[in-house]
C-alpha cells in the first residue's frame, strides 16, 4: 500500500502486534485484554473509534463548523481521536457517540427479550440474521457469535439481498432476526416484516434503548446480538466461555 502511495491506517487493541509496525498511523482501541473465548469487545470497540474518527473527518470537511458537522467540538483531527472508546464522547466530533455507556448498560440490564427468545430458538439448526447500513455490521456479528458460542448455522445478509434470491430459503417457520439500525436505511423493514409474515416465517427482532444516535443505536443491537449467542448457547447447555472446536487465538498468514 506504501507503494502505492498510500497512507496506511491502523486499528487494533494491541498496540504491540505486528500490525501496529506495519502501519503508518495506529489507532488503538485500548479496550484492555480480550478475556471472552469468542471475542465480544473488539467489534464494539473498533466501531466506536472509527465513529469517533470519522466524526472528526467531517467536522474538519465542513470547515470546523460545530453546528454544520453536529457535534458538540468540531475543531478536532483524527489524531486526536485515537483515545479509549469511553472518552469518545470527550474526544473532538465524539459527540456522535453521547450516551453510548447508559445505552449498552440498558442492554446488559435488560435479559429478558434475549432470554425468552433464546428458548423459544433453542433446538435450531439455521438462522438468518438481516440488517442493512450499518445494522448489517451488527447482524454480520451476530451471526458470527451465535455461530461461535452454539454451532448453529447463521448467515448475516443485508435485507436488500435477502429480498432478492437468497428470499428462495426463507420456507415457513425458517427463524429470521431481523436487526434495526435506527437509521435511514431501516426504510424496507417494514415490507420485508410482511413478506416474511406472508411465507409464515418465524421473523424476531430484539428492542435496545428507544431515541438512540443512529451509531449508538448499532453498536447496542451489536450488543443485543452477543448477549443472544450467550443466552442461545445457555439454552442449548453449551458453555458460551468454552465453545467447541475453537480456540483463543487463530494464526493467520
Amino acid at each position: 500500500m506504501r507503494a502505492g502511495g498510500a497512507v496506511v491506517l491502523g486499528i487494533t487493541n494491541e498496540p504491540d502486534s505486528p500490525l501496529a509496525d506495519a502501519v503508518d498511523i495506529l489507532l488503538s482501541t485500548d479496550a484492555g485484554p480480550e478475556r471472552a473465548v469468542p471475542a465480544t469487545k473488539t467489534v464494539t470497540a473498533q466501531l466506536a473509534l472509527l465513529v469517533t474518527v470519522t466524526s472528526a473527518l467531517r467536522a474538519g470537511a465542513v470547515g470546523g463548523n460545530p453546528d454544520a458537522a453536529g457535534t458538540p467540538d468540531a475543531a478536532g483531527t483524527p489524531g486526536a481521536a485515537a483515545g479509549p472508546p469511553d472518552a469518545a464522547s470527550r474526544a473532538p466530533g465524539g459527540g456522535t457517540l453521547d450516551g453510548l455507556p447508559g445505552a449498552v448498560a440498558g442492554v446488559l440490564g435488560d435479559p429478558g427479550p434475549v432470554e425468552r427468545l433464546a428458548d423459544r430458538w433453542r433446538g435450531l439448526d439455521r438462522l438468518v440474521v438481516a440488517g442493512r447500513g450499518l445494522a448489517y455490521a451488527a447482524a454480520l456479528e451476530t451471526a458470527l457469535k451465535v455461530k461461535e458460542t452454539t454451532g448453529i448455522l447463521a448467515e448475516g445478509i443485508s435485507t436488500a439481498d435477502l429480498l432478492h434470491g437468497p428470499i428462495a430459503a426463507v420456507y415457513a417457520g425458517a427463524p429470521i432476526l431481523l436487526v434495526d439500525g435506527g437509521g435511514p436505511a431501516d426504510t424496507d423493514l417494514d415490507e420485508l416484516r410482511a413478506l416474511l409474515a406472508s411465507r409464515r416465517a418465524h421473523a424476531a427482532s430484539l428492542p435496545v434503548p428507544p431515541g438512540l444516535p443512529e451509531a449508538v443505536h448499532v453498536i447496542a443491537a451489536i450488543t443485543r446480538g452477543q448477549q443472544l449467542s450467550y443466552e442461545l448457547a445457555r439454552a442449548r447447555h453449551v458453555n458460551p466461555d468454552a465453545p467447541a472446536h475453537l480456540s483463543k487465538v487463530t494464526a493467520t498468514t
